[in-house]
């Protein structure tokens, strides 16, 4: 592009911050940064030079400057993004899209399982207080609702069976502490359970 430019100032701005080097007469564009918009400079340094303009993740430019009558001079960059850093921005987008997608399944599974635990302790506190009112029958169905909710801990079993011993079902009974023992074999409570058991 040419831009004319006469012995006073040229400011350079643009939206997003863009870095401006000369070229050197063989092409190679210098190391050293003329500056980073907004900022302005004597038109001496710039006219009848090969500017190189370069915006994060956006194609450079090139602008050439030649003397003018003009006094200041103000130059507006305006620089495309590149299609691979477009790419990868859509990319982003994406996976960031997909972690909020993840997160929201996190989190709509924590809260369903707080309420799956909740109702787990409502149903055990519930048979453990049929038993303590000699409701066997209203226990043992608690118990089994319990146990349906979390297949993996022992006190739905132990409640079970100390109800199935309240019905005389001793062999059911029996066999409900078994599984309390498998599924917490560090409890000594369910040993005495099971060693102390007795039919009448």
């Amino acid at each position: 592009m040419l831009f004319g430019c006469a012995s006073s100032t040229v400011k350079f701005r643009s939206k997003d911050p863009v870095q401006v080097r000369l070229v050197e007469p063989g092409g190679q564009v210098s190391d050293e940064i003329l500056g980073t918009t907004p900022f302005s400079v004597p038109s001496e340094r710039v006219f009848g030079r090969i500017l190189s303009a370069q915006a994060n993740r956006r194609e450079s430019q090139t602008w050439y400057f030649v003397p003018t009558d003009a006094h200041d001079i103000e130059v507006t960059f305006h620089l495309e993004r590149d299609e691979d850093s477009l790419e990868k921005d859509r990319e982003k987008d994406r996976a960031r899209e997909r972690e909020q997608e993840r997160q929201k399944e996190a989190n709509s599974a924590k809260t369903e399982s707080i309420v799956q635990k909740n109702k787990f302790l409502r149903l055990v506190l519930a048979s453990y207080q049929a038993l303590s009112q000699d409701l066997y029958e209203d226990a043992l169905r608690l118990a089994q609702e319990a146990a349906l909710q979390q297949t993996e801990l022992a006190a739905p079993e132990i409640l079970k069976g100390l109800a199935l011993i309240k019905l005389k079902k001793f062999e059911l009974a029996k066999q409900a502490f078994k599984r309390a023992k498998i599924l917490d074999p560090g409890d000594p409570n369910i040993d005495v359970l099971l060693n102390s058991f007795q039919e009448p």
